[in-house]
């Protein structure tokens, strides 16, 4: 598989990469000073992961595409919302409590490549609209993963500690939130 790979400099400390619809390419951003030879390093170590997840997530979109959720219509698009609106909040309110954060605010939208993005800075997280079309306990995780990040930014190990110690199985929710079955879509 010949695969495109773009390389930006920016002010970070670690090497990074993206795989984001229409998956035709690979991201790496790499600190600004970092030696190319390191950075060439870093995408030969990771090619094999690199064809293997742009083959799964590809084939996975194309899927998606084919059952007619990449471009939802404004009905099932409310009633996503709908059912978050039932339990949502609580759910904020509860782990905010727990964690010990405090959330500024939250908002919803259709995202294609995530199920949450916590914008540390202004203590805001945005959820996907989709989360509605899956069950309670999966949007739990991403609210618990989402308010982690007010604690610890990055996915290091402090954050996975801070999972592990408050939703011990965030790991089988992780896994079953992104197989096609957790979806509530009718057959």
């Amino acid at each position: 598989m010949d695969i495109k790979i773009r390389i930006e400099r920016r002010k970070i400390k670690n090497l990074n990469m993206y795989l984001r619809p229409p998956y035709d390419e690979v991201l790496v951003t790499a600190p600004i000073h970092m030696p190319e030879s390191v950075i060439r390093n870093f995408i030969s170590d990771k090619k094999p992961w690199m064809e293997k997840n742009l083959k799964r997530l590809r084939e996975k979109d194309k899927e998606a595409g084919s059952q007619g959720l990449k471009y939802l219509d404004e009905k099932l698009k409310a009633e996503c919302v709908r059912r978050l609106e039932l339990f949502l909040p609580g759910l904020i309110e509860l782990w905010q409590e727990r964690l010990g954060v405090s959330l500024a605010s939250y908002k919803l939208r259709v995202m294609k490549t995530c199920w949450g993005v916590c914008h540390c800075k202004k203590r805001t997280v945005t959820f996907n609209k989709l989360l509605g079309l899956k069950s309670p306990d999966l949007v739990e995780y991403i609210v618990v993963h989402e308010l982690c990040h007010l604690i610890e930014p990055s996915h290091n190990k402090r954050f996975h500690g801070l999972m592990d110690r408050y939703l011990p199985d965030w790991r089988s929710r992780k896994k079953r939130l992104n197989s096609a079955e957790s979806s509530l879509l009718p057959s």
